[in-house]
Order: structure tokens, then sequence, then C-alpha cells
């Protein structure tokens, strides 16, 4: 940016010295100038590569924030989707639980009936022990009263071997089903709280990945935003450069009228009267922002204004503070339509009119008092003013407080 701000300087430099020179030097002074447009316009070209490749940046930014916010979402959904299954496990777990303890009930049941039957084989076991381990059957026949009691004891004899055999079929029966069902609810409530602990690590690691997304756009938001300053930066430094080349171009046009005019006498021209009057009719207008450090209204950044904003409605007359050749005038980056005047040594810059309200072109001379625009709000604007600047030297980079030089 200094190396731009030094060769600005060099080249007002030039213009300046350019209305000192006899019309015999003219023709040298004339093709310097285009020279120096030549330069500006390359300069031009390449500021306007780094905007071009400023914006083409931002524009893959955006469209990588609008994947992250797609992917986010995505991950939100699956979070939510997560968190019901979890829900759901853990109702499935509850009532798992509720059936265990019916089961404990069930259980006990069969138990008692275990412990009975215990008791009855003991019984039965200390009997056959007794007995020498069979069931005497010359007891039975000895005590036989008749054929018919022989039948019966025979009968009852068989009766209690089955009554036995459909005992121990029983008892085994129950202690299977106790083992089994209890098995089976104990299986059935591991594989439930193992489910449950995945989908509690599925969604920390969900949220995980949302964190790391989160962080990520964040990333993305600082880089647009430091972006965007940059292209700031760029789109000034075109602006001041399209002003620059307007100031060439309208001294090359000046230079010619002299040549045509055939002013040979070597006297300087005068373009203004060194004191300047208010950009605006007293009364229209009043001032809502002033010169020096603030931060902007529509960047939020602390920035040096460069000159004074004068807040009125749409339309309002705006007027040429001095006399003067018009170096610029239409679209500038930031001032949205603007108008640059060459008063010699003072340069006045009137911006944010709307493009229908500019009044002047390149090249032409107006007279102090002059109206040239009407208020707008274009560009950088967060309402109708007119952003009103002076530069000294004769360039566009020695800015000082207008108010000091208003009469």
């Amino acid at each position: 940016m200094s190396v731009r701000n030094v060769f600005t300087i060099g080249v007002t430099a030039v213009i300046c010295a350019s209305s000192l020179l006899p019309t015999s030097a003219f023709a040298n002074t004339s093709s310097e100038l285009k020279n120096k447009k030549e330069t500006i316009q390359e300069q031009r070209s390449s500021i306007q590569s780094e905007i071009n490749g400023a914006k083409g940046e931002i524009n893959s930014l955006e469209s990588e924030q609008k994947k992250v916010v797609q992917e986010i979402e995505r991950l939100d959904l699956a979070v939510a989707v997560t968190s019901e299954k979890i829900r759901g496990k853990e109702a499935e777990i509850a009532k798992t639980k509720e059936d265990i303890e019916a089961l404990k009930k069930e259980i006990e049941v069969v138990a008692e009936r275990i412990e009975k039957r215990n008791e009855i084989l003991k019984d039965r076991v200390r009997s056959i022990q007794q007995s020498g381990g069979t069931i005497s059957y010359l007891d039975v026949l000895l005590g036989v009263q008749s054929f018919s009691d022989l039948i019966s004891r025979i009968n009852a004899v068989t009766t209690i071997v089955e009554a036995d055999k459909d005992l121990l079929k029983a008892h085994q029966e129950d202690k299977l089903l106790k083992e089994e069902k209890e098995k089976e609810f104990n299986n059935q409530l591991s594989s439930l709280e193992n489910g449950l602990t995945d989908l509690e690590q599925l969604k920390k690691q969900l949220n995980s990945q949302i964190d790391e997304k989160t962080n990520f756009m964040k990333r993305i938001e600082e880089e647009h935003e430091q972006l965007s300053r940059e292209l700031d930066k760029l789109q000034d430094e075109e602006a001041a450069l399209a002003a620059l080349e307007g100031q060439v171009q309208s001294e090359m046009k000046r230079l010619e009228q002299e040549r045509q005019k055939s002013v040979q006498n070597g006297e300087k021209v005068i373009t203004g009267s060194g004191r300047l009057s208010s950009p605006m009719a007293p009364g229209s207008f009043r001032i809502s922002s002033t010169y020096g450090w603030r931060v902007h209204p529509v960047h939020g950044t602390r920035k040096h204004h460069n000159g004074v904003d004068f807040a009125a409605p749409v339309g309002t007359p705006i007027y040429a503070s001095d006399s003067g050749y018009v170096l610029y005038a239409g679209a500038a980056n930031g001032y949205g339509n603007w108008i640059v005047i060459d008063h010699g040594d003072l340069i006045t810059i009137y911006g944010h009119m709307y493009s229908n309200q500019v009044y002047v072109s390149p090249g032409e001379r107006v007279e102090k008092g002059q109206q040239i625009a009407a208020v707008g709000s274009d560009g950088y604007s967060t309402g109708p003013h007119l952003h009103f600047s002076v530069s000294r030297g004769g360039s566009l980079t020695n800015y000082v407080d207008p108010m000091t030089l208003l009469r």
C-alpha cells in the first residue's frame, strides 16, 4: 500500500506541475501522463485480479459453510434419533427388570416346591437305606391276608415306585426351569445393557463430531471475516486508482484543450480560490459523523473516517465547494457513486449519491456554488447523507479535516 501511495503522490505531482509548463512542453507532458495512465491501468488490473481472487475464496468459504451447516444438521438429527433409541432401550431394560422381579417370585414358588420334594426324597432315601436299598417284597407277602390283599399290596408297591419316579422327574424339571429362566432373563438384561452402552457411546461420538464441526465453522467464519476486510482494502485501493486514472485522464483532456487554445504564455491555470464553502446549504443538513477514528457503522470495525458526513433527505442539493475541474464522477467501491474535483492544491470528494443524481462529468469545469449532485445513500451507507472529504497537495492520500477549511 505504501508503494502505491508514493506512486499516487508522484503522479499527482506531475499533474500539478504540468499546469505551470509552457505550451511547448505539452506534448512531452501528455506522453508522460499517457504512460502514467497505462501504469495505473496495469495496477488496477492487478488489483482487480486480487479482488476476483478474494471474492472466489469468499464464495468457496460460503459454500463450505453451507456444507458444514448441513453436516451439523445431519449430526443433530442423528443425535435426536440415537437419544430416542436410548430412551427405548432404557424402557426395555426397565420392563426386563420388572419381568425379572416377577420371575423371582415364580422362582421362589418353584424353589419351595423343590425344597418340599427334597424333604420327601430325603425321607425316601432314609427308608431305602434302612431297608437295605430295596423294597422288601417278602415283608409285603408275609403280611398278606388274602389273594386280593396280595394284589392290592403289589399294586401299592408299584404305585410308590412310580410316584417316586414322577417326583424325581418333576423335581428335575423344576430345577431346569429355574436355571433356564434365570439364564434367559440375565442374558436378555445383559444384552440390553450392552446395547444401551453402545448407544450412549454413539451419542457421545456424535456430540464430539458436532463440537468439531462447530469449531471448524468458527474458523471458517473468522477466515471469511478476514478475507472480507482484505477485500474492502483492495476495493478501496482500486477506487483510489480509478480516481487517479480519472485525474490523469482529466489532466490529459485539459492539456489538449490548452493546446487547442494555443496558450503559450506559460501562465498558471488557476482552478480554485483556495477557500472552500459548505457543500450544502445551511439548515439543510446535520453532521452525523466527524473526521477521525470511529467504529464503522456498516463493517463494525474501527477505522479512520477521512471526511465529514452531512445527513440530509434524499435529493438535497450538493454544491461544489470551490471552482475546479472534475477528475472523476461515477461509480466507486464503498462510496457507491462519487465526484472528485481538483481545485489546485486541494481536492474535494463527494460520496454516496445515486447514479442519477450525479450531474457532472470528468474533465468538466465547475464553478464554486454550482450544484453538482444530490444526496443519496448508495455504497456502504446506513442512510441518506453526503460524505465530504478534502485532500491537500493535489493527491488523494493527504486527507485533512474539512471543517478546518470551510469558510
